[in-house]
């Protein structure tokens, strides 16, 4: 399907950005425009941020609340599935660089390829996310295998095919609860990479380099029993008349940005996460309405109102 092109076949609207997060922007303005249409008017301010860079820095989020645009309660339309989420875990990337031995293309058995003990790193970082969500536990995350997702992304060696590569960098990144800090975590990662090393002949006496570089943000919560959650819960039962999934948010958003100005938000939208930067992407138009009909609710419960029209 065209990337640019909002083809919709049956229920799907396929598109770039149609679950992350463009939908959950066109839910939150369609909810306003309905709540005005039928002549009700929020008693309080209502600010609709429409802001860059989330993927990397936050810093459109961060300038409109600099500017005052800040609000009692928030929701960050963040591709949630329907389910309301007072959480969103952290992430953290970092690079790995590990040193071998060139020699020449004849003497193979001169040299430590960089390759060989750029693997054995990754299998320890493999080992290390096997241990953590054996270990790290959170009610709103029952299974921890997605929000502690710890792998590397990127694999760099050699620069000559006939030569054995002396050095090779790995970039990955690591998941992080709700209360981890970005240096509680990169210490465990960094302790456990150190940790493997000096059981290895050679990594033990050319320990490999681990730096954080990169995104760096810590995962953010508010209570379930915060008044705009319970807003938000309330909101939904009465739009569609069923239970709403309370849970944890697998993966970064502005949320992080805005709990930490002061601004207690849920994230909540129509899109899936099973479809964030995927090909072909797609959200349902039939939940896209769905949000529409709870984010209407949930502003005028939480600003009271009144009829103008």
């Amino acid at each position: 399907y065209d990337p640019f092109g909002a083809v919709i076949k049956d229920d799907y609207l396929y598109g770039r950005g149609a679950s992350d997060m463009k939908s959950g922007v066109a839910a939150y303005t369609m909810a306003v425009k309905a709540i005005l249409d039928a002549g009700f008017m929020p008693r309080g301010d209502v600010y609709m941020h429409y802001v860059i860079d989330e993927e990397y820095t936050s810093n459109g989020t961060l300038a409109a609340l600099l500017k005052g645009y800040k609000a009692d309660g928030a929701i960050n339309a963040e591709a949630s599935d329907l389910e309301i989420q007072p959480a969103v875990s952290g992430s953290m990337w970092f690079t790995v660089e590990v040193r071998g031995k060139t020699a020449s293309m004849s003497r193979i058995w001169e040299g430590v390829n960089a390759v060989e003990q750029g693997y054995k790193v990754y299998e320890a970082i493999k080992k290390l996310y096997e241990i953590r969500i054996r270990e790290k536990k959170h009610p709103l995350y029952p299974d921890p295998r997605g929000v502690l997702a710890l792998f590397i992304g990127m694999f760099e060696a050699g620069t000559y095919p006939s030569a054995i590569p002396d050095k090779a960098v790995l970039r990955g990144r690591m998941g992080l609860l709700p209360g981890e800090t970005i240096e509680s975590a990169f210490n465990e990662l960094k302790s456990f990479i150190l940790k493997y090393a000096e059981t290895d002949p050679w990594l033990k006496f050319n320990p490999p380099e681990v730096r954080q570089e990169g995104y760096a943000g810590e995962g953010v919560e508010i209570s379930v029993n915060h008044p705009i959650v319970r807003t938000i819960i309330d909101s939904y039962k009465k739009s569609l008349g069923i239970e709403p999934v309370v849970k944890g948010h697998e993966g970064a958003t502005d949320m992080r940005i805005l709990i930490k100005m002061g601004v207690p938000t849920v994230c909540f939208g129509p899109g899936t996460i099973t479809q964030m930067h995927a090909y072909n992407e797609w959200v349902k138009v039939s939940d896209v309405i769905k949000a529409v009909k709870v984010m209407a609710v949930a502003i005028l419960k939480w600003s009271d109102f009144e009829y103008v029209k």
